[in-house]
């Protein structure tokens, strides 16, 4: 699955590629070096892969994937559908700061100082170069948080 997921990426990066050649040399180049950088990594990590194979193959993990506690996709889809939807009712700075601080919990990271250090740090600086450098109108949200 991986391999088909990095083949498709390597597609879009040359769609880029190849659609970025009618644009303007400033307007093009950002969209050149994300997919040229996207190329040498997918590169990077074929060439990786083939050699970890040649020395002797990958060592399978020590559980099955089904026995491994993962909890399958749901919960980080619905996550993200959340963090969505909040931004809708919240405003994107108080969703952005709840999923900072949620996603490192589903993640079973327990360090709440750090959580919640990363999580405001973050925020503000997002929410602050969006507004001061960027000059974006952030969503506030049905409650109009302003911040």
């Amino acid at each position: 699955m991986e391999a088909i997921l990095l083949v498709v990426l390597a597609g879009f990066a040359v769609l880029f590629l190849f659609l970025s050649k009618d644009y303007g040399v400033t307007a093009a180049l950002f969209p050149r070096v994300v997919a040229s950088a996207s190329l040498v990594f997918i590169a990077l990590d074929m060439l990786w892969k083939y050699f970890a194979v040649a020395k002797g193959g990958a060592k399978p993990p020590a559980k099955a994937p089904d026995e491994a506690d993962n909890r399958g996709w749901a919960p980080p889809l619905a996550l993200q559908a959340g963090y969505i939807g909040l931004i809708y009712v919240a405003g994107f700075s108080m969703a952005t700061l709840l999923y900072l601080i949620i996603c490192p919990w589903q993640l079973r990271y327990r360090n709440w100082g750090v959580t919640i250090l990363h999580a405001v740090l973050l925020t503000f600086a997002i929410v602050y170069t969006f507004h001061t450098v960027f000059h974006v109108r952030l969503p506030k949200g049905f409650l109009g948080i302003p911040w």
